[in-house]
This record gives C-alpha cells, structure tokens and sequence, in this order.
C-alpha cells in the first residue's frame, strides 16, 4: 500500500511538473518574464535536477531588460522580413554579446533565410527545367548545393547535367552543320570542338570537326594568297603574284563570299594584262659593262632593245676605276616603252 501512495504521489508530482513546465513555456513565448521564473521556480522546488527548468530560467534572465527589442524583431520575423530581423538581432548581439537567448534566435534566424534561399533556388531550377533551359537548372541546383547539402538534388544535378548534353550536343552538331554550309569555317570548327568535348564518342562530332578544321585552314591558306598576291601586284612582282594566286586557287573553299569573288576577279584581270612581254631600252655610255641577272649579260653598248616580261629587275653598271651602278625599274605592260640610262660617272 505504501509503494502504491508513493508512485501515485511521483505520477502526479510529473503530472504537476510537466504542467508547470508547459506554463512556463507558454509565458516565455509571451514575454511573460515573471510569471515563467516563477512557473520554472517551481519545477526546480519539486525537482531540483530538472534540466529544462533550469534552462528556462537562464532564458528568463537573458530577456530581462530585451524583451520590447526582441518583441520587435519577432514581429519583423512573423511579416517575412528576415533579414530586417537578422540585422536588428546583431545589432542587439553587439550591445549584449555574451546573451544566450540572442545567440540562439541568431542561429535560428540565420537558418531559416538559409532555407529560404535554398528553397528559392531549388524552385528556380524546377521552373528552368521544364522550360528546358538546363544550363540555368544546372547553376541553381549547384548554388543551393552550396547552401545545404542534399543527396536528392545532387542526384538531381547529374541528371540536368546529362539532358544538358543531349540538348546541347543536339544544338551543336544543327549549328556546326549550318555554319559549314555557309562557308563560316571557324563557326563550325568551333561548334563541333564543343560537341566532341561533350560528346567524345559522337562520330558526327568528330567528323564534323574534322571536315571544320580542313576547310578552315584552307580557307585561311586562300585568303592570306589572295592577300599577298594583291600585295606583290601592288609593288610589281607579277609573277611572284600570279604563283600565289594559283595556290589560293588550289586551297580555295567551296564557299567564296561575294566580296572574295570579286576580288579574284580584279587579280585575275591584272595578271592577264601582264602576261605579255613589253618592250624595254636600256641606254648607255659604251663604256660601262651593263647586266641584268639571267637577262643580260655584261656588254658595253650604246642603246639596247629587251622584251621583258613584267616584273621586277636590277640593271647593273660597272667600269674599271669607277662606282658600280645598280638601278632597280618596274616593268609594267601599262607603261610599254620605258627607257633606263646606265652609265657608270664617279671615279673611285
């Protein structure tokens, strides 16, 4: 009968104890700071070792002087404006660094806008996936990944990742195949570079970049002949001009933009009205040996009629006990009939 009273005493002093403790609760939530001291007062006098009640109380203590401040807060929490909040709680944190309550409402504030944040993203990336832009999918499940780690999203990561590259690979090769057919060499190169990055055993990507590569460097092959043939027409070196432009011919891609045809056509036009000899006098003094290399041997001669093709040559002059002569002329069919003077006139 005695064990009996006694365990129904201990049942109803737990009943009473976890009464008091739910008051007490209640009045903490309320900044009730009286009434839960003295609600947790009261557990500890019928259990002096009650845990709860003696963090209660130490929580009683931290608010004492706050509460109005952190009232405020909680109701900046209560409209959704965390960071408001968060940034009165430091301020208050400043002002009382050492108070457990502040550390804890911080702690607790923080994670709820870590949440937030990584909530937001994920729905980001939610709505990004169904209108299939899965690169930016992609970037906000890896920055809430940064906020919080999840076994689900980063299983939901390696899947974006994947239909990234079927959509990507499908763009690249569609966009690489247009750009060929355009004769944009480069374009394409670099299209399907990416798609073999992505796709290493896609044989469409490979041979595409293949294909790409081939024709671009033809293509600059081509251009850089065109420009220096125009180059070497420019300073008279018709022959050296007409060479590069049939090796441009021979490297000349399947297509050549408008502005390219005309120019082959403009060198074309020129090299053709060079290609017939033009009459040339070479006038001297009979007394300096004159030469031109693989053209003239030296001879002294008063006057001397060449055919030459045009192009670029030196006539050379000498004479015993004088300064050697060497001239440089143009020979050009725009101007047929040209006359060069040699004559070696300053005594060493």
């Amino acid at each position: 009968m005695t064990s009996a009273i006694l365990g129904d005493l201990e049942a109803r002093a737990l009943q009473q104890t976890a009464g008091l403790l739910e008051a007490a609760s209640q009045a903490l939530e309320d900044y009730q700071l009286t009434a839960a001291r003295t609600a947790y007062e009261s557990v500890l006098e019928l259990d002096s070792a009650n845990a709860a009640a003696t963090e209660g109380l130490v929580m009683v203590t931290a608010l004492e002087g706050i509460a109005e401040e952190v009232k405020a807060i909680r109701a900046l929490e209560a409209s959704g404006d965390l960071e408001a909040a968060l940034a009165q709680l430091e301020r208050l944190a400043a002002e009382n660094p050492q108070n457990p309550f502040i550390r804890n409402q911080r702690a607790s504030l923080e994670a709820r806008i870590l949440d937030r944040e990584y909530q937001t993203l994920i729905d980001a990336s939610l709505t990004a996936e169904q209108a299939a832009d899965f690169s930016s999918a992609i970037a906000s499940v890896e920055a809430a990944l940064k906020l919080k780690s999840s076994t689900e999203q980063e299983a939901r990561l390696a899947q974006l990742k994947e239909k990234y590259k079927a959509a990507r690979l499908d763009v690249l090769l569609s966009d690489g195949y247009d750009a060929l057919r355009a004769g944009r060499y480069e374009a394409a190169r670099n299209f399907y570079k990416e798609a073999v990055a992505i796709a290493p055993d896609s044989k469409e990507a490979r041979t595409g970049l293949e294909k790409a590569s081939s024709l671009y460097l033809a293509n600059i092959r081509y251009s850089q002949n065109i420009t220096a043939a125009e180059k070497y027409i420019s300073e008279g070196r018709f022959p050296l001009a007409a060479k590069l432009f049939n090796e441009a011919m021979s490297s000349r891609p399947s297509n050549v933009a408008p502005s390219q045809l005309t120019e082959e056509a403009r060198i074309r036009a020129s090299l053709k009205a060079q290609s017939e000899e033009v009459n040339v006098t070479i006038k001297s003094d009979k007394r300096t040996y004159v030469s031109i290399i693989g053209v003239l041997p030296p001879d002294r001669f008063k006057t001397e009629e060449l055919k030459l093709f045009p192009d670029v040559y030196k006539v050379r002059g000498t004479r015993s006990g004088y300064e050697s002569v060497e001239i440089e002329f143009k020979v050009d069919a725009r101007h047929p009939n040209a006359t060069i003077t040699v004559e070696c006139t300053e005594k060493l």
